[in-house]
């Protein structure tokens, strides 16, 4: 239930936000869920125009140096109290 919930909300913003090529879109979430996360996502980029741009060097760009791989993926156990999950998605053209 949750995951339909999370779709539908990425897909509203998508067609409001990201209608051109090079439109960015951030998905988030404070959760360490892996269907509330990567799995989201994943299934979003098979269904839509857009691709998974690496979320360090959109941050470095921006000033913050972090070493991270696609996602930001900060966990309880190493990073703070709070989970958090972040993807930056791009409209293909």
């Amino acid at each position: 239930m949750l995951r339909s919930s999370c779709k539908a909300e990425i897909n509203s913003r998508r067609r409001r936000a990201a209608r051109e090529a090079g439109r960015r879109l951030v998905y988030a979430t404070c959760s360490i869920l892996e269907e509330e996360n990567r799995g989201i996502v994943e299934d979003f980029l098979r269904n839509n125009r857009f691709k998974l741009r690496p979320a360090g060097d959109v941050l470095e760009k921006g000033g913050i140096r972090l070493h991270m791989e696609q996602y930001l993926e900060l966990w309880p156990h190493r990073h703070a109290p709070t989970p958090s999950s972040l993807a930056v998605l791009e409209r293909d053209a």
